[in-house]
């Protein structure tokens, strides 16, 4: 089994009470990265990622998926420590 797609889910919902964020940021949206994962068997994996979610996407699109296509799914010690 072969990964042959990394897709990224961008999402966001507005908070119905705004918060500060520890850096004094003033948040009125809650957002998150849902990361699905498919390979040539039609499997689907679905995680997410921790941070900013347009940071994390562009460092999933742009570095971690060229990194990963192709490679067994299975073989997660070999690919967290590539990435």
């Amino acid at each position: 089994m072969k990964i042959t797609d990394v897709l990224t889910h961008q999402l966001a919902i507005a908070v119905d009470e705004p918060f500060t964020s520890s850096r004094g940021r003033v948040c009125k949206t809650k957002g998150a990265l849902a990361v699905e994962v498919r390979t040539d068997q039609g499997i689907t994996g679905w995680g997410d990622c921790y941070g900013p979610a347009a940071v994390s996407k562009s460092i999933v699109d742009s570095l971690l998926k060229p990194a990963v296509i192709w490679r067994d799914p299975f073989e997660v010690e070999v690919i967290w420590e590539a990435l």
